[in-house]
């Protein structure tokens, strides 16, 4: 539903440096339906429509997702409902990431405000940033550990794997729920792992081939 409007709304998937439209559909008195669409796994997908700068970013799962959002520039605050790795997403965002570019936010202002004028503050506010870096990779552990079967996790492995020891990350990667490990992102990390060394011993890679938007398939084994 997007409020007020009948609207050509697009349902996009990102690829490397373009977004490519799966399906459209123009909406009736603001609300709409993509029933006929398909999809082959867990990923960020956005709705967008025409004349609209900003777009709604969210993950697509199974069974019926729900979408309220306002007709105006704010269409990337709109609400999804329907979806558990959504869910888990946004209780990511909400208590995870926000937090932390907030608070990092405010330090970063003040080193720039300190910078060259008192070295006492300037060292206080840098050190106050570092340990917000330490807590934001703690609360990132933490949520992997406790939702090894999600998307997020995924995602967070993208994001810490140069912060972290070789074998700890190693130990996150075994920790994945095998529902995940099929997933393209997982198989694209994974690659990535294994091209740098990161990951090494406990997984053998078998066969790897590379298709246009990067890794098509790779086959792994204990």
């Amino acid at each position: 539903q997007i409020y007020n409007k009948n609207l050509n709304v697009s349902l996009n998937y990102a690829l490397i440096n373009k977004y490519v439209v799966f399906d459209s559909v123009y909406s009736k008195d603001g609300r709409f339906e993509l029933a006929n669409f398909k999809f082959k796994e867990t990923d960020f997908y956005s709705i967008q429509y025409k004349g609209c700068s900003s777009w709604l970013p969210f993950l697509i799962d199974t069974g019926h997702i729900f979408i309220k959002a306002d007709d105006g520039s704010f269409l990337s605050l709109g609400e999804v409902t329907g979806s558990l790795e959504n869910d888990l997403f946004h209780l990511y965002s909400k208590n995870i990431i926000t937090p932390y570019f907030k608070a990092n936010r405010s330090d970063f202002d003040s080193i720039n405000k300190y910078r060259g004028n008192d070295s006492s503050l300037f060292r206080y506010y840098s050190d106050l940033s570092k340990k917000e870096d330490v807590k934001y990779l703690l609360n990132q552990e933490k949520f992997l550990e406790q939702h090894p079967g999600s998307y997020v996790s995924i995602m967070i492995l993208n994001e810490i794997q140069d912060e972290i020891p070789a074998e700890k990350l190693n130990s996150y990667f075994n920790l994945l729920s095998p529902a995940i490990l099929s997933l393209f992102k997982y198989k694209s990390i994974a690659n990535l792992m294994f091209v740098t060394q990161y990951i090494y011993n406990s997984i053998t890679v078998t066969n790897i081939r590379i298709c246009e938007y990067g890794l098509e398939e790779l086959t792994c084994k204990n």
